[in-house]
């Protein structure tokens, strides 16, 4: 059954991106109509009705999660979501005229759907009368019944990483970091739980607090890049915990010249520059966290081809290091900053891509290149 439900959701989705490329009359997007009128048509043989809804970024087919299926269609969900569509239900009778009717109304853009009314309202205008679409009632949810949601999971590794910020400008001799195994394990439950929720977080800035969003958001895409790997999860929290204080020596950089707008003078380069190596020396000084952190503060500005800092002899660099480049280099360009307004997801990721080879890791670039285009549309992006 489950590849029955995935095949209506893979023509779901065809046929509503066959009309984002061709017209309405045109032979591929018929095709698609087709094909799923003839799969929805051999599902409903056995039933009167077709149901399934998005609970907390996951896609629950009559009351029961499909998580694979869900991983597999983050982009679908995430259309539905910026459409507010949380339950469809397809009823027996339904014709191909209706079907192509109903893919012409949930394709329209987000924003025109909001003035029109909603779906609900555009459908009615319609000839569809065997598709509901509308908001479900989440209290008894199965998925809901997790104790902590992504967004408590964010503030609670936001608030830690404030906590250490502070601890390090008054120039504690020793990091409490007794938190970070907790948090990172909810982090890593969180991404198999309801792992797009997660995700999607990380484009949601907070400005005033950068250099602590900006670790929580390195430690989420770094673990998820270990999921993508097949490490286990001792592995995955060593590599979570490590991202998540990669950028530690950064906190002892003046903050004049963290939001310095011109370019920086040779000397504050070189200050800049320093804070992998500050880095390491807090983590060395710091009794309970994973000798991977210190390999990784030291190591993530390096580059793939040693080009980049601190210049080093000769040297194979970690595999968590240069996961950890990939997802600060993303996450960096991404985000607004004091000198820049933040990049284009999709033109960041294709320099990325081109870098593979000198800066990054041409495999692991690819990979992750991939995980964050499954995660957001083309034209979310």
């Amino acid at each position: 059954m489950k590849e029955r439900l995935r095949d209506l959701v893979k023509y779901l989705s065809s046929s509503i991106k066959a009309l984002s490329l061709y017209p309405e009359n045109h032979p591929i997007f018929e095709d698609s109509i087709d094909k799923l009128d003839e799969h929805l048509q051999d599902l409903l043989k056995e039933r009167n009705e077709l149901s399934f809804a998005i609970i907390e970024d996951e896609l629950v087919f009559e009351d029961m999660p499909f998580h694979d299926l869900s991983s597999f269609f983050y982009s679908f969900i995430f259309f539905l979501e910026k459409r507010k569509v949380e339950r469809i239900t397809f009823i027996k009778g339904i014709d191909r005229r209706e079907l192509k009717d109903f893919i012409k109304v949930i394709s329209q853009d987000e924003h025109t759907l909001k003035e029109k009314g909603g779906i609900s309202k555009e459908l009615a205008k319609t000839s569809v009368t065997h598709v509901v679409v509308g908001k479900i009632d989440t209290s008894s949810a199965p998925l809901t019944k997790k104790k902590i949601t992504p967004k408590q999971v964010y503030r609670f590794a936001l608030d830690l990483m404030k906590r250490v910020g502070k601890d390090i400008e008054k120039g504690e001799e020793e990091i409490e970091t007794h938190e970070a195994k907790e948090i990172v394990e909810q982090i890593i439950e969180s991404m198999m739980w309801v792992r797009s929720s997660l995700m999607k977080l990380i484009h949601l800035r907070m400005h005033d607090v950068y250099s602590f969003v900006h670790s929580v958001n390195v430690s989420i895409l770094t673990i998820a890049q270990g999921e993508r790997l097949g490490l286990s999860e001792d592995e995955l929290n060593d590599l979570g915990i490590s991202a998540l204080f990669h950028d530690l020596g950064r906190i002892l950089i003046p903050k004049e010249i963290i939001k310095k707008k011109e370019d920086l003078t040779k000397e504050e380069r070189e200050v800049v520059e320093r804070h992998p190596i500050d880095g390491a020396r807090l983590l060395f000084r710091t009794h309970g966290v994973p000798e991977l952190c210190r390999i990784v503060a030291f190591e993530h500005h390096i580059g793939y081809d040693l080009s980049g800092y601190p210049k080093v002899r000769r040297r194979k660099l970690n595999l968590a290091a240069l996961m950890v480049q990939i997802s600060d280099t993303y996450d960096a360009l991404t985000s607004k900053r004091s000198y820049r307004g933040a990049e284009n997801i999709e033109e960041v990721l294709s320099l990325m891509v081109k870098q593979g080879g000198t800066l990054f890791e041409p495999r692991l670039v690819r990979l992750f290149s991939q995980m964050i285009r499954e995660l957001y549309p083309l034209n979310l992006r």
